[in-house]
């Protein structure tokens, strides 16, 4: 075997594994919805979203402002598009399914989510993080449908849609 064919050979098996982490990755945080969900002291996902969240609005820009108290194990819907997130307050220990491992942040840490990412966030301190998005949008039912899937089986779909509409 060459030194290029080794090469080729070692990235190929990178590429592999990374895909099998990232899909396992996505597989566990799926899991922990479905715990959450099924937990007996569960809030249920619209009321919660409804009391944790408040909406900011300005020329073509919106904030999502997440208010999360300490204890609490939120699982986030898929990102249809990529947006920054600031965590201005508290902190977190995050599974992100685009990104090996788990993170631990503490205020104040400014991140991107890319397209597909789904985060699992235990909040170890009372935290508040806000998602900035590039939209003209106004209403917050549109902007959840606008800018984010329930799961990745949803995402999927909008994916596809997404790439027939360009053909």
């Amino acid at each position: 075997m060459t030194s290029g064919e080794h090469v080729v050979g070692n990235l190929a098996k990178q590429a592999s594994q990374a895909l099998t982490s990232r899909t396992a990755r996505r597989n566990q945080i799926e899991q922990v919805a479905v715990a959450c969900r099924e937990h007996p002291g569960a809030i249920p996902d619209d009321v919660a979203f409804e009391e944790m969240t408040f909406h900011h609005t300005s020329a073509g820009v919106y904030l999502r402002e997440f208010r999360m108290p300490a204890g609490s194990i939120i699982v986030g819907r898929v990102h249809k598009r990529p947006c920054l997130n600031v965590l201005m307050k508290g902190k977190l220990e995050a599974a992100m399914s685009e990104h090996e491992g788990n993170v631990v942040m503490e205020a104040p840490h400014i991140f991107e989510s890319g397209p597909g990412e789904q985060k699992a966030l235990a909040v170890l301190k009372d935290a508040i993080l806000v998602t900035c998005h590039a939209t003209n949008e106004t209403d917050p039912d549109a902007l959840v449908k606008l800018l984010s899937v329930a799961d990745r089986q949803e995402y999927i779909e909008y994916r596809q849609e997404v790439l027939e509409d360009k053909s």
